[in-house]
């Protein structure tokens, strides 16, 4: 069971730099800092990375297209590439006050909204605590209209909208990224508008490009896809966060009814 697991090792050719069976190199040489320093850095630079980075900022509908009707190589697999690039923005962020400023404006959101609806003060707190959840939840409410509301005649699956998402924000991200990255010097992060902004255009052209070309029509609705799937993501935000604090209520609830002859046999305990 092992073995078929990690494979029998092959009987090379006793000539030749590769073999001729398997094609590997027959006797690689020894592992050295500076090979694998190499070896990470061609790994990264290879025609998928290329193609994947700069071919999402140049033409990202043709290149998700090639991906998802012909070819599985072009693009590094999107999970992978979403990892890499949500690890990318958190060490950049670590370079700046970009935690600091987050945690300050969510006590500011705190304050400003003390008095209102404490779910909305909730809520606005949760979406500037966990950005990237939010994001990455609203990603798949976007492939859901895509595919069911706004494009359901273009007979794309759910399956291959939410990888078409998947990449779009990655891209997104990168974009926030990059600007961090100019603005290291300055010691801040970008403010959250400019983001929001640059997240929207690039959205735009993406789903526009991908689905129907860029023309008046399709950049509208493009863009209406895009502000249905943010205002959807935020009303199930709120939604959830109802029905937690309804449930957290009655929780609390119940625990004080459990303790209270505990309590109240401490109260008139012995003193």
């Amino acid at each position: 069971m092992l073995k078929s697991l990690l494979g029998t090792p092959c009987n090379h050719d006793s000539f030749g730099r590769y073999c001729s069976k398997c094609g590997h190199e027959r006797m690689p040489p020894r592992l050295t800092f500076k090979s694998l320093i190499e070896e990470f850095i061609a790994s990264w630079l290879q025609k998928g990375f290329r193609q994947t980075v700069f071919g999402l900022f140049i033409a990202p509908g043709q290149q998700l297209r090639r991906y998802i009707k012909a070819d599985r190589t072009l693009l590094v697999k999107p999970v992978s590439y979403l990892i890499l690039i949500v690890a990318f923005n958190y060490w950049i962020l670590s370079l700046t006050k970009g935690g600091a400023e987050s945690l300050t404006a969510v006590g500011l959101a705190s304050e400003s909204t003390s008095g209102s609806d404490p779910v909305m003060t909730e809520a606005l707190v949760w979406l500037m605590q966990h950005n990237f959840e939010f994001s990455l939840f609203q990603a798949f409410m976007l492939a859901g209209l895509l595919r069911f509301v706004f494009y359901r005649k273009r007979h794309l699956s759910m399956a291959e909208l939410t990888i078409f998402s998947t990449y779009v924000l990655a891209q997104s991200l990168l974009l926030k990224g990059a600007l961090n990255v100019v603005l290291i010097p300055t010691n801040t992060a970008a403010p959250g508008w400019v983001v929001m902004l640059m997240g929207i255009v690039y959205n735009t052209w993406a789903i526009a490009s991908f689905m129907d070309g860029i023309s008046v029509g399709g950049v509208l609705r493009a863009l209406s896809s895009i502000f249905t799937s943010i205002v959807a993501s935020f009303i199930a935000v709120i939604v959830v966060l109802i029905i937690w604090d309804l449930n957290h209520q009655e929780i609390k609830e119940a625990v004080e009814v459990i303790t209270a002859p505990v309590t109240q046999a401490a109260s008139f305990g012995p003193r």
